[in-house]
């Protein structure tokens, strides 16, 4: 049986076709919109006849995902083909928010021990201030933190309790880390040296909005004139609707779902996305009240987002008018098809930010490494999260020119990044209608994002332009203005740290 792979078709190009060539080529080819059976066609392919599926258009001189021989397509992926098309591989991408992944320990193999040398440790996770128990917390607990080994993490249940695999050896846990539920309410918990017992309690403080935290401590006086419709576009998990947030639509580009589903697919990042945008009620975001889009790209439940989605919601988010498109996502491969959604989006006035990725000092991801996309890396302040939680692991001693601040552990790095904002513990919105904290490149992107859409708003001949490359790159220079340096290098910091205003 001949196995089958997606892949993206698109005009040789770019996202959309240019020359009359291309468009006649691609209206060649079936168009399939959503909620449409799958289409045969037969794709020209260096003198050889390919049978393929149209499974979906975006557009009908866009990209097509289709479906064909998974072997024959990766011969040809990432290559033109003939005069009018280019083929792309399907990829997935990720949020570059930190989770259980990212603190866990990368050693947590215990063949080489007796199991008589084992045992389950009882560990009780429960709120600070009311003792109830908190239900879906990771825990885990390292053998010898500095070696990076340790046991496999564990879940609470409904009762906030969970067993924990130890060595009867150890009278002491060398780390003990506490991550919270995915609604992060919480700040979870960072331990030295706990002292083995048969049952243990780990009290964890709940997040209250009103906290200073790092965007707090760093944007007090957020201001953003509603009076210019400035809109941006948060391509994500999807938006739940929130009272501090002034969501106006959007869209869920992923296949077999209902477009009009752009709500949280249960994953609270893209809300918290959203809240750090543009926030405006007990927390507010580096644009308070700015109009938002949500355009979902992960499925329901999924951790992932395809490379389709993603284009699909770039290109209709151009389409929309949205100003701004926010993508807190990444991966560290090169992907030329997000590299050409990107391009049209700046060639039509969008300026496009995306996460740095969390690659721990590692080279910038994609798409935040390419030059037609404002790539942005992490920093966190001293004292802006509360002692002994979570995010402290993120604190280096890699510091600004101010003491307090400090590079994020987790932040990529490298000469694609322009700007650094806040990222370690940052409250923001979540489904609910409630508050929580979470950390990663992921947070620090829509701080840039919401201090670009501040800057458009206040510049009515800027917004009333032209939407071409033009508009884009004044923005971009802007943006760049208002910037300040915190002491970092260029390859950490790129320009610095923007501002709602500019400085000159």
């Amino acid at each position: 049986m001949t196995n089958k792979g997606q892949f993206i078709l698109q005009a040789k190009s770019g996202a959309l076709a240019k020359s009359k060539q291309e468009r006649s080529a691609l209206n060649d080819l079936p168009h399939v919109e959503h909620n449409q059976e799958k289409r045969q066609a037969r794709l020209l392919i260096d003198g050889n006849i390919h049978k393929i599926s149209v499974l979906h258009s975006i557009s009908e001189l866009g990209p097509k995902l289709i479906e064909m021989d998974a072997a024959d397509g990766l011969k040809h992926a990432d290559a033109d083909l003939g005069d009018h098309y280019k083929l792309y591989p399907v990829r997935k991408y990720h949020t570059a928010s930190v989770n259980a992944d990212h603190v866990a320990p990368s050693d947590t193999n215990t063949n080489h021990v007796s199991s008589t040398d084992l045992i389950h440790l009882s560990v009780r996770v429960e709120d600070s201030e009311t003792g109830k128990p908190i239900e879906g917390a990771t825990v885990i607990a390292y053998f010898d933190y500095a070696s990076s080994k340790g046991a496999p993490p564990a879940t609470t249940n409904s009762s906030g309790v969970t067993q924990v695999l130890w060595l009867k050896t150890l009278p002491t846990i060398s780390k003990m880390i506490v991550m919270p539920p995915e609604l992060p309410t919480y700040w979870g918990l960072s331990q030295d040296n706990v002292s083995v017992s048969d049952e243990l309690t780990l009290k964890v403080k709940p997040v209250n909005p009103s906290f200073t935290d790092c965007v707090k401590a760093t944007y007090p006086d957020n201001q953003c004139d509603l009076n210019t419709p400035v809109t941006v576009a948060v391509v994500d998990t999807g938006v739940a609707h929130h009272a501090g947030l002034n969501l106006v639509g959007g869209m869920n580009t992923v296949q077999g779902e209902e477009p009009d589903q752009y709500g949280s697919n249960g994953d609270p990042h893209g809300t918290h996305v959203a809240g750090l945008v543009g926030a405006n009620d007990l927390v507010l975001g580096a644009a308070p009240g700015v109009r938002l889009r949500s355009y979902r790209v992960f499925g329901e439940g999924e951790k992932n987002a395809t490379s389709y989605a993603i284009t699909h919601a770039i290109l209709d988010a151009v389409k929309d008018g949205c100003d701004i498109i926010n993508l807190s996502l990444g991966v560290n491969e090169d992907d030329a098809v997000l590299k050409e959604a990107i391009d049209h989006a700046r060639s039509c006035g969008s300026l496009v930010v995306a996460a740095g990725n969390n690659n721990y000092g590692g080279e910038l991801g994609y798409p935040a490494a390419y030059t037609n996309c404002i790539g942005v890396s992490a920093m966190g302040i001293i004292d802006t999260t509360p002692k002994g939680s979570q995010p402290t692991l993120d604190i280096t001693d890699e510091r600004g020119t101010n003491n307090d601040n400090y590079l994020a552990a987790f932040t990529s790095v490298g000469n694609g990044v322009n700007f650094i904002a806040p990222g370690v513990g940052a409250i923001s919105t979540i489904p609910e209608n409630a508050y929580g904290q979470l950390s990663g490149t992921s947070m620090a992107c829509p701080l840039v994002s919401g201090c670009a859409a501040a800057l458009l708003a206040n510049d009515a001949d800027l917004y009333a332009s032209e939407r071409d490359d033009l508009r884009s790159s004044k923005l971009e220079s802007l943006l760049k203005s208002s910037a300040s340096s915190l002491g970092f290098e260029p390859s950490e910091q790129g320009a610095g740290l923007p501002s709602e205003g500019s400085t000159e």
